[in-house]
C-alpha cells in the first residue's frame, strides 16, 4: 500500500459509530507525526533525548550510575562461623605450673582469654605437668600433648 492510498484513506470522513465496517476506518498510527495530521511527538512527548532516540534503562544523564556507585560484593561472610579465643599448650604450662583442673573461668582470671567467648586450646609448645582442661574446643595436637603429659580434656 503506497503513501498516496494511505493519504486518501485518511482524508475520508467516516464516523466510527456509523454502520461502516471497522476495516474502512484507519486509526492514526503513532509513527505518523505532523505530515499526516497525527500527534507531534509520535507518543514520545516533546523534545529531549527520550523523544529522539531510546536511551539505556539505567541512564542518569551523565551522572555516575547507581550500579557503578555501589560497592562490589567481595567474598562471603559465613553467619554461622564460630571465632574462638586461642590458648596454646605452652601458655597453659606457663600459667599453671602446678597443673590441676583448668576451666574457662580460671583462664579469664589469669587474663589469658576474655569472658563470654568460646575458647580453643592449640598445640603450640610443650607441656610437662598434668592438667585437666575443660574448654570449648581442642586441636588434635593439643589433645595428644595434654594426654601424653598425663592430663585429661573435656569439651564443655
Amino acid at each position: 500500500m503506497g503513501g498516496e492510498d494511505r493519504r486518501v484513506r485518511r482524508t475520508r470522513s467516516i464516523d466510527r459509530n456509523s454502520s461502516a465496517s471497522a476495516r474502512e476506518w484507519d486509526p492514526p498510527s503513532l509513527v505518523d507525526a505532523y505530515g499526516w495530521g497525527g500527534q507531534p511527538g509520535s507518543g514520545r512527548g516533546s523534545k529531549g533525548s527520550k523523544a529522539r532516540n531510546q536511551i539505556p534503562a539505567g541512564f542518569e544523564g551523565g551522572q555516575m550510575p547507581l550500579h557503578m556507585r555501589l560497592p562490589k560484593l567481595r567474598g562471603f561472610t559465613n553467619p554461622n562461623e564460630v571465632v574462638y579465643q586461642v590458648v596454646n599448650v605452652a601458655s597453659l604450662a606457663k600459667l599453671f605450673p602446678e597443673g590441676g583442673p583448668i576451666s574457662i573461668a580460671d583462664l579469664v582470671a589469669k587474663g589469658a582469654v576474655r569472658k563470654g567467648q568460646p575458647v580453643k586450646v592449640l598445640g603450640n609448645g610443650d607441656i610437662t605437668v598434668s592438667v585437666n582442661v575443660t574448654v570449648d574446643a581442642f586441636s588434635k595436637s593439643a589433645e595428644s600433648k595434654i594426654t601424653a603429659a598425663g592430663g585429661t580434656i573435656a569439651a564443655g
